[in-house]
């Protein structure tokens, strides 16, 4: 095979799996920070943080945020868009992410946010919030590391997008974040990092409401096994 023909066979599985990438995420704003990092990535695990140019995709900005990692249990908002800090009725500067999510949350999200500053890899989340009383909306986040300086991951950019688009005015004040799904997706890798097959972890539950409260019911147990028979 001539080395133009290894280049262009080279070109087309890189663009081939660039679309697998793109095609895990549900929503558009994912897709543009996505491809806008990994564009400016290149080859490198990360890019650096002066790198992004916020006028590049502007018409992310209102859902997007930047993250400073304090230590393993404190990852700090540094920027938080203005759709953001109005759905959660607070200006989000300052406060941990860890804490938007439910306790039983907070370990998988922290564990995924880990391998995305130990190892360059890309953090996808879905997750579930209550927008009024009777009524809850999924979203999806997405987050990628910047490097601050040296050669450490301790910035992350991202966004958090409705996958069911909920009017943003008029909706109340979200206390907490219920995880539905986490993966890690893996960018072409930098020189002699491997790359790992996706790992998602999902979690079905249908939201029941009685008397004005909230139970989320997971299929298992005995049900499931009945369903089996």
């Amino acid at each position: 095979m001539a080395w133009g023909d290894a280049g262009r066979e080279r070109a087309a599985n890189m663009a081939e799996r660039l679309g697998a990438q793109v095609d895990r995420m549900k929503n558009d704003t994912s897709r543009v920070l996505f491809q806008y990092w990994n564009a400016i990535r290149g080859t490198r695990r990360a890019p650096r943080r002066f790198e992004i140019e916020p006028a590049r995709i502007s018409r992310i900005l209102p859902e997007a945020f930047i993250l400073e990692q304090r230590d393993v249990d404190t990852y700090r908002f540094r920027i938080a868009g203005t759709r953001l800090c109005e759905l959660f009725g607070m200006e989000l500067r300052g406060h941990n992410f860890l804490e938007l999510w439910e306790d039983g949350d907070r370990f998988p999200v922290k564990r995924r946010l880990a391998h995305v500053a130990e190892e360059g890899a890309v953090g996808l989340f879905e997750f579930e919030a209550s927008v009024s009383v009777r009524e809850s909306a999924s979203f999806e986040v997405l987050i990628v590391p910047l490097i601050q300086k040296d050669a450490a991951i301790d910035r992350f950019l991202g966004t958090m997008s409705p996958i069911s688009e909920p009017l943003w005015r008029g909706v109340e004040r979200l206390e907490r974040c219920h995880l539905l799904r986490h993966e890690l997706i893996w960018p072409e890798p930098a020189s002699g990092r491997i790359v790992r097959a996706p790992l998602p972890e999902v979690r079905d539950a249908r939201l029941v409401r009685v008397a004005h409260r909230s139970f989320r019911v997971y299929e298992g147990g005995l049900s499931r096994e009945t369903g089996k028979r």
